[in-house]
This record gives structure tokens, sequence and C-alpha cells, in this order.
């Protein structure tokens, strides 16, 4: 629970044990779906999937990760590699 005008903040730890944490997602269609973790950024386009769970990446440190039904515009790609240039304090 998050108390009354406090920031809503998660974090994700992986244990190194198969978790298999999921997000149920709609049919998908050209879609991009992308992540940040200690290694960069990784962006993947183009992806067609039916609907249902898709499991989250496992890297050792998931700072972000999200699913786009389109692609994505030049300006979110570069915002995405922004943030993980200043996650390394760059």
């Amino acid at each position: 629970m998050i108390e009354p005008g406090q920031p809503d903040i998660w974090h994700l730890a992986h244990d190194q044990v198969d978790d298999r944490l999921t997000v149920d997602l709609p049919e998908l269609s050209g879609a991009t779906e992308f992540w940040t973790g200690e290694n960069g950024v990784v962006i993947s386009t183009g992806i067609d999937a039916a609907a249902g769970l898709r499991d989250f990446p496992a890297p050792a440190r998931l700072y972000a990760y999200g699913v786009v039904n389109r692609t994505l515009t030049g300006a979110e790609t570069d915002l995405l590699t922004g943030y993980q240039i200043n996650l390394r304090g760059e």
C-alpha cells in the first residue's frame, strides 16, 4: 500500500531463480518491446504475437520494461537510450 502523497516506486530484483514474471498482453502486430538493464537498452521491433502472457526479460537488474503496439519514434528511442546513460551516471 502506498501512503497518500508518497511516490509509487516499484523494484524488481532478479534472485537468479527463474520466477517467470509475466505480463498479460493483447495481440501484437508490428509491436516494439524494450527494456533497460545493467548492460544497456534492448529495443526489439516488428513483434507479432498472439494475446496472452509474455515473460519479462530476466537480466540481473531490470530497470525498465515496456511494450507498445507500434514502432517507436526517433525521439522515443533517444529518450530510452538517454535513460540508460543517466542510470550509469554519465
